[in-house]
């Protein structure tokens, strides 16, 4: 039998607020079935397998909840490095106590990887595939306002609305090709026969946000 394993390097403390590259792996790990932590059990970068499951594990559970129900199996790396047994044995203790499948493993040797993968592969064809999304109440976003809007304030006649603020962007106002343009386009959106009809005559001053001009015929 075969199944895909994805390595998922990177989950360090911090990773739940992306700290190093931990939010993309975390959320590459969201489409697993199982989580198969292996740690370094040899001691020789004095590093504390169970300190190390820890931090992963809180930075799971920070990052999802439904993630961290997955189940969990846990190789005990580098065994062929330790040369007693007995510190060995208290970290399997640890995991055996919590109902965690723990296999004591060399990659150098073999130990312990056979059996390992025996169970992985025996256990993903008993797990449920997992839904990739809970059932959630979508938002739906209102459509943009796209209506200009026009009022006489302070003997200024003023236009707003979105379209206005996406033509005032594009404009340069320091060159008088843009200015002569941006007076184009403001015909063309109707904005001058919307003023006509409010009454503007020649003279009157025009304010397009913090833009203001001389309206002329």
């Amino acid at each position: 039998k075969s199944f895909i394993m994805a390595d998922i390097p990177g989950i360090i403390e911090g990773a739940a607020e992306g700290v190093g590259l931990g939010l993309e792996f975390l959320r590459h790990v969201e489409r697993t079935r199982m989580i198969l932590h292996v740690l370094d059990v040899s001691g020789s970068e004095e590093r504390d397998p169970i300190e190390d499951y820890q931090i992963i594990e809180r930075e799971i559970e920070r990052f999802s909840e439904r993630l961290a129900e997955r189940e969990k199996v846990v190789f005990l790396n580098k065994a062929d490095l330790v040369y007693d047994r007995q510190d060995i044995q208290a970290v399997v203790d640890y995991f055996k106590q919590r109902d965690i499948a723990v296999f004591v493993t060399s990659t150098v040797t073999g130990e312990g990887i056979s059996q390992g993968m025996s169970y992985i592969t025996t256990r993903l064809d008993e797990i449920e595939p997992f839904e990739m999304f809970e059932d959630l109440d979508y938002y739906e976003p209102e459509a943009p306002d796209e209506n200009i809007y026009y009022t006489f304030e302070d003997d200024e006649y003023v236009v707003e609305g979105l379209p206005i603020d996406r033509l005032l962007r594009s404009t340069n106002f320091e060159s008088y090709t843009s200015r002569i343009r941006f007076q184009n386009q403001l015909n063309k959106m109707g904005v001058y026969d919307e003023l006509k009809k409010m009454g503007i005559q020649d003279g009157d001053t025009v304010r397009v946000a913090n833009y203001a001009f001389e309206y002329t015929e």
